[in-house]
């Protein structure tokens, strides 16, 4: 049978045909698929948005919780008392000597020749807990190293190790808590050859002491069972790290002033991304006639002014300090916020913390004030939301017209098809014809 093709026998280009005839019916979907991008783009830069307000609202949050209330604390020998404090502590200064380290207990056994084996059970105790040592079903004797295994696979408050003296081996037992409390008691029953004659903890070696942490604050004894002390001064952990009898270490609590400073230089620069991040979505550009991808849309400033709202009002119950500018800080030109005056800003941190305090976190503070308006922007009926819930929905209705508009340009190509086809069968089949009565006439 013979190959066909459309428009062969007639002539007619019907691929050509039907190609522009269905650019023409696609202008409606090319009109589509343009709204749903410039939707889909708009969704994103809202989701830019989004993500700095909230980038501002963390430093506010900052400004008005943790940024105000930190303490520091620092020692006159971090070599042998370091120091932490949290938001609790107070300040002041303290006095203290470490008289001793607290440790923990280390017993050795008696040193036994290489591959000596023991016979029975080991049971050994720390205050209420006890780690049971059964040697081996087979062989029924055991090494050193058997009961080393046993004990650290007990899990419990003790570790073993077996050292090689270099002609003879030692089980040494290492208690893992430090302080007298942790002090073991060790049992044998059986072969109590590796403990010594007395079958008893006192057969074997005290390597090192259980001992408690002690010192002195101001004055007044202190005893830990830990090094690590946090319960001693309030809102402060100490670690001992040496001892110092006789030299008296000095530990200061104070305002952290340097982390309240970072915390308003990141609001500054949070507010400025935001600010920056607004402008370029709304501008308008005269000379090219383009725009941002929001121009137009009054979402986006509005965010900005309600910000640059709050910013501008003074703080009447914050004493002296009552307005950005009074710490250094003021709007440029460009309508970003700057530290203009870098020393007004450390002065205010240095001799009027309270003040600066009330100014960013009070009940009327500037931080406070705008923190609430973040939360509305952010929160689920504010001009974001609604924004994002309106180009979502849409982005929705779009893509059901196109699914649908997809389905009618199916059948219309279907339809042209089938017409050309046709209108191509019916000229070939005329040109059949015309071409058999040229030719009887011709023969006549």
């Amino acid at each position: 049978m013979a190959l066909t093709s459309a428009g062969i026998g007639s002539g007619l280009d019907i691929e050509t045909i039907i190609s522009q005839l269905m650019s023409v019916e696609q202008q409606p979907l090319n009109a589509l698929k343009t709204k749903q991008s410039s939707y889909n783009t708009k969704l994103s830069a809202y989701g830019t948005l989004k993500s700095t307000v909230a980038s501002l609202q963390t430093s506010l949050k900052a400004l008005t919780t943790t940024s105000f209330t930190a303490r520091t604390a620092t020692s006159s020998d971090a070599t042998a008392v370091g120091a932490k404090a949290s938001s609790t502590a107070i300040a002041g200064s303290y006095s203290m000597v470490v008289d001793k380290l607290a440790q923990q207990q280390k017993l050795g056994s008696t040193d036994v020749d290489y591959g000596t084996t023991f016979t029975g059970g080991l049971s050994i105790n720390i205050g209420s807990k006890s780690v049971n040592v059964s040697p081996p079903t087979a062989p029924a004797t055991y090494t050193l190293s058997d009961i080393a295994s046993a004990v650290n696979s007990a899990g419990g408050d003790v570790t073993a190790t077996v050292i090689n003296t270099g002609t003879k081996n030692r089980l040494v037992l290492t208690a893992k808590a430090t302080g007298e409390a942790s002090a073991m008691t060790v049992s044998f029953t059986g072969d109590t050859s590796v403990l010594g004659t007395s079958g008893n903890a006192s057969g074997m070696q005290v390597l090192q002491a259980a001992q408690d942490a002690k010192l002195t604050i101001d004055g007044v004894a202190i005893s830990r069972a830990s090094n690590e002390i946090a319960d001693a001064i309030p809102g402060v952990t100490l670690n001992l790290l040496k001892e110092s009898p006789g030299t008296p270490v000095k530990v200061s609590v104070s305002q952290d002033t340097s982390g309240a400073r970072t915390a308003i230089s990141n609001f500054v620069d949070a507010f400025n991304k935001m600010r920056t991040t607004v402008k370029d979505m709304t501008a308008f550009d005269v000379t090219t006639k383009k725009g941002g991808v929001l121009s137009g849309d009054s979402g986006p400033r509005s965010i900005a002014d309600n910000f640059r709202a709050e910013m501008g009002k003074a703080s009447t119950t914050t004493g002296t300090i009552q307005t950005l500018s009074d710490i250094g800080i003021r709007f440029q030109r460009d309508g970003s916020l700057m530290i203009e005056d870098s020393s007004k800003l450390q002065a205010a941190l240095d001799s009027n913390f309270d003040n600066l305090t009330k100014f960013f976190s009070g009940t009327d503070g500037v931080a406070t004030r705008m923190l609430t308006v973040a939360n509305t922007i952010l929160g689920t009926d504010g001009v974001i939301s609604s924004r994002t819930t309106g180009l979502q929905t849409a982005i929705r209705r779009n893509t059901t017209q196109q699914d649908a508009l997809q389905a009618r340009l199916g059948l219309t190509e279907k339809r042209l098809r089938a017409q050309y086809g046709a209108l191509d069968t019916a000229l070939t089949s005329m040109k059949s014809t015309s071409s058999w009565l040229t030719a009887q006439l011709g023969s006549a």
